[in-house]
């Protein structure tokens, strides 16, 4: 595995001829890689089912508040108090990406206009409606 880390951060380095185990592990039927694959990662299952269940508890936990970003901005102080999961949800229509940032003092909501790529994104200037629930054990 180090091997192949290694090799792809080369330009052309996980060539057939650099790395020829792992070509024929690729070239083996799709099953038996599966089988492979289940077998490597069953030591890592306990630990994902850990994460699972304590990011539920931490997303049930939350409390939800609406809001309405004036001029696509909105800023809430947290009072001292410490979060572990911001999570912020906007209608599916708005032409809008929510950008967040926080630090122990304030929660800062700004969002940004969904552009062509042509041109550089800037916050946009209406008012963005918002569902933001934040989470803490």
């Amino acid at each position: 595995m180090a091997t192949i880390k290694n090799r792809t951060s080369i330009p052309g380095g996980a060539c057939e001829f650099d790395l020829p185990a792992y070509h024929h592990w690729l070239a083996r039927p799709v099953d038996d890689r599966l089988r492979d694959l289940v077998v490597w990662t069953a030591p890592f299952v306990p630990l994902r089912e850990a994460i699972t269940l304590t990011l539920k508890l931490l997303r049930d936990s939350g409390r939800s508040q609406t809001g309405i970003a004036q001029n696509g901005q909105f800023q809430q102080m947290t009072t001292g108090k410490t979060f572990h999961l911001a999570r912020l949800k906007v209608a599916g229509d708005e032409p809008v990406v929510p950008e967040l940032s926080a630090n122990r003092y304030a929660l800062m909501i700004r969002f940004i206009s969904v552009i062509d790529g042509e041109s550089r994104p800037k916050q946009t200037d209406r008012d963005v409606p918002f569902e933001l629930t934040l989470g803490s054990f």
